[in-house]
């Protein structure tokens, strides 16, 4: 790579723009990109299954939808549990 192109790839790398994803985006990379025994928020889920969250927790006390945890007063999900549940396991 010569001096030209390194100054090319440096001004390109400095003036590119930075793009800002929603927090239901980076909720839905972050549950895809982690490991099967993860575990995730509700908020994570509605992202990922487009639920509302509303409906995730009417489910969830009638004992429908994905299994989940409590812990600390929270629910929480485990990825491979989420995925069984969208495949209809």
């Amino acid at each position: 790579m010569t001096n030209d192109d390194m100054d090319t790839a440096m001004h390109e790398a400095a003036t590119s723009k930075v793009i800002t994803l929603s927090p239901q985006a980076e909720a839905a990379i972050v549950f895809w990109s982690a490991p099967m025994d993860s575990m995730h928020t509700a908020q994570t889920v509605c992202a990922v299954t487009g639920m509302a969250f509303n409906t995730l927790t009417n489910w969830r006390s009638q004992g429908e939808g994905p299994k989940s945890v409590r812990r600390g007063g929270r629910a929480y999900y485990r990825k491979s549990d989420v995925l069984a549940w969208m495949q209809g396991e």
